[in-house]
């Protein structure tokens, strides 16, 4: 399963120096769309989560939750999160989500870019202990959106690992990397950046310390 996890912050409202406080209205049930753009004209931009829900229950890219909750008082920097229903793979990346995130338009594909993003700083997973149960190895490739601050603005699931908790992971320290940004004709652009990681079952348990009243077997 692929999942999506975006990161934005509220933005100021439209037209003055300093934000006033906003309460949060309820959207849980609305279309994306409708409810980003009733966010929009209180001043908030709304991130967005990819969740799995019964579409017997709940249609394709309906919110299905929001944090914060409906009559929050929002200032200035607050986060806001909306979760959109849409199991499976995200099919409508580009027509979808990235319109609701703002002006796209100087993104370049990595493999065209004439300077590619230069990393700053990785947060690795080592071997997650939430793996440990399945005896989980296995890789996933992310790819992070590194927007022209370098900062990351989106992580998302182009290769899965077959796990959701691997996956979900991934996305999680991908989020975390800082970059210096890429650059087209001298100019800096957003560019969806890979990132690899790997986890080997067999190879943390032949580093793990061990554990008195327990001896770790491992299969030849």
């Amino acid at each position: 399963m692929v999942r999506v996890l975006l990161i934005c912050l509220l933005s100021a409202t439209a037209g003055q120096t300093d934000a006033e406080p906003v309460l949060m209205p309820n959207v849980v049930g609305q279309a994306l769309y409708p409810a980003s753009r009733a966010l929009r004209e209180l001043g908030i931009r709304p991130g967005y989560r990819q969740v799995s829900f019964d579409t017997a229950l709940v249609p394709e890219f309906h919110v299905v939750g929001q944090s914060p909750e409906a009559g929050s008082v929002l200032v200035s920097d607050d986060e806001v999160v909306l979760e959109f229903n849409c199991p499976g793979m995200l099919r409508y990346w580009d027509d979808w989500v990235l319109p609701l995130l703002g002006d796209f338009r100087q993104q370049v594909g990595f493999y065209r870019v004439q300077v590619p993003p230069e990393p700053i700083r990785f947060v690795g997973t080592g071997y997650p202990q939430v793996l440990a149960k399945y005896a989980f190895s296995g890789s996933c490739l992310v790819e992070a959106l590194v927007d022209l601050d370098g900062t990351v603005l989106a992580v998302k699931v182009v290769e899965s690992s077959g796990l959701v908790e691997a996956d979900s992971i991934a996305l999680d320290a991908a989020l975390q990397a800082t970059f210096h940004p890429a650059e087209h004709y001298e100019a800096p652009v957003r560019v969806w950046f890979p990132i690899p990681y790997h986890w080997d079952y067999r190879e943390q348990l032949e580093t793990a310390p061990e554990r008195p009243g327990r001896d770790l077997m491992l299969e030849p």
